[in-house]
């Protein structure tokens, strides 16, 4: 247990590196352009050589992200840097690529492979999946059916980051919604309800809400009328 080194490798071959929390099992998202070598331990990240980092910036574009490979303790994973905030913008460790497809399916809408989140009806970007796309096979936890299909392999969406098969924005948009390195995910922004469900849902509130006045009413000049009697 403790914290120790994680090598971050560029596309142009530059390696930069980060601290690699073993209790977690993900790495922070703050780079180093050094490291002290061991020294009886394993290799420690130099503090003192922290990159200057703008956490407050949103996370650049889905195009302008680059894609990074980090390899700790034996571990290997494909993940994304953010050039605006300068620091690595996940995933953080190599679990929240699994955890993907324990709570998304993967659809196909005109040639490109699209995230939704289990039983939503829009992809991570905010397209419509009704009527337009098909299912490929990526779900993997057992919420269908007993005749539904079996569990698809594991498959790494990040590693397809280049040549335009999966959604670039979906993929950020999982980052960007996801509660922690381990990928545990809230709604991201989008609602399970259907339109007309919420129009009867609406309607429903406004007829309780009529009758809940007419009582009221009914009993005021009941009060009124018979109150002297």
């Amino acid at each position: 247990m403790g914290d120790w080194l994680a090598r971050v490798v560029f596309p142009d071959g530059r390696v930069l590196f980060a601290n690699w929390h073993s209790n977690s099992c993900a790495v922070g998202d703050q780079l180093y352009a050094g490291f002290l070598p061991a020294d009886g331990e394993r290799e420690r990240i130099d503090p003192e050589t922290e990159l200057p980092a703008r956490p407050d910036l949103p996370v650049s574009d889905a195009d302008r992200l680059i894609p990074v490979r980090l390899t700790c303790d034996g571990r290997e994973w494909l993940a994304l840097f953010c050039p605006d905030r300068n620091m690595l913008a996940g995933p953080l460790g190599d679990f929240f690529t699994e955890s993907l497809q324990w709570d998304f399916q993967l659809f196909d809408l005109r040639g490109q492979l699209h995230l939704v989140q289990w039983g939503l009806a829009t992809t991570v970007c905010g397209l419509p999946v009704k009527g337009e796309g098909q299912e490929v096979p990526f779900f993997h936890v057992d919420r269908r059916s007993k005749d539904g299909p079996a569990p698809a392999p594991w498959r790494d969406l990040f590693a397809q980051w280049n040549g335009g098969l999966v959604c670039r924005d979906c993929l950020r948009g999982t980052l960007l919604s996801s509660k922690d390195a381990l990928g545990e995910w809230d709604n991201p922004g989008q609602t399970t309800v259907a339109p007309s469900q919420t129009r009867n849902l609406a309607r429903l509130c406004l007829i309780l809400l009529a009758l809940g006045v007419t009582g009221f009413m009914l009993a005021w000049f009941s009060d009124v009328i018979f109150g002297g009697v």
